[in-house]
């Protein structure tokens, strides 16, 4: 499995369970996503768009 994570945030538990639909959560600028294969963080890219459709261009891959 990979995932593209942009963001962390702390919340509390009385937070989390606050969220419903339509909730935006303030992640900031997004300039870096960090590329995890099963967890393993293995590559970092930029967030952006491309033909319409939210991607990230991979800018390096991390040592392991």
């Amino acid at each position: 499995e990979l995932v593209a994570e942009i963001a962390k945030l702390k919340m509390t538990v009385g937070q989390i369970r606050a969220l419903k639909a339509g909730d935006n959560l303030e992640v900031g600028p997004g300039r870096t996503a960090t590329l995890k294969v099963n967890g393993k963080a293995l590559m970092e890219g930029k967030p952006g768009e491309l033909d319409g459709h939210r991607s990230v261009q991979i800018t390096r891959r991390l040592q392991t």
